[in-house]
């Protein structure tokens, strides 16, 4: 019979560890986690913090757009176009990105409603940052429209210009 030094596991006859009926789901239920931190606090200290990930990824790539824009007023030569192209799968790795960044405080607070730690209340620290992360996503709506549109020079960098766009729009990776 193996030994197991975790409380919340203890040996089976075959020798394998399997959480039992009183470890740890009875654990989170109690509102302990073994590092000793109340499992509510560190619930909502991982739902916060992938809030705080996801506000800070959509303001990173967001203000790299914004200046991308800003500053490219007209794509003229090849080198706006490699810049255009390296904003544009900046910003599609960052989507893919904050997809995981969002969905991980759901997955959380699922987990939390399901081992009774959290309450129907909790629910508001999924919001309120959601409410933040929603006022950014229409303020760089605004760029991403403004760098999809951006007038190219001459017709053979604007077809490049609408390649790319159908990538963005359409696919979930670059392929140029």
């Amino acid at each position: 019979m193996v030994v197991c030094l975790l409380p919340s596991v203890s040996p089976c006859l075959c020798g394998s560890l399997f959480p039992t009926r009183q470890g740890l789901p009875a654990r989170f239920a109690a509102g302990r986690y073994t590092s000793g931190m109340d499992t509510r606090t560190l619930c909502i200290v991982g739902i916060l913090g992938f809030a705080f990930v996801g506000v800070l990824n959509s303001l990173w790539f967001g203000l790299e757009l914004k200046r991308f824009v800003d500053r490219t007023p007209v794509l003229a030569s090849r080198l706006d176009m490699m810049r255009f192209k390296k904003v544009v799968a900046h910003q599609m790795y960052a989507a893919l990105v904050q997809l995981v960044v969002l969905s991980a405080p759901i997955v959380i607070f699922a987990a939390g409603i399901m081992f009774k730690v959290l309450g129907g209340t909790d629910f508001l620290f999924i919001i309120i940052p959601s409410v933040v992360i929603l006022v950014l996503a229409g303020i760089t709506r605004r760029w991403e429209t403004r760098a999809k549109t951006i007038p190219a020079a001459d017709p053979e960098i604007e077809a490049e210009r609408n390649t790319i766009v159908h990538t963005w729009l359409r696919k979930p990776l670059p392929d140029w």
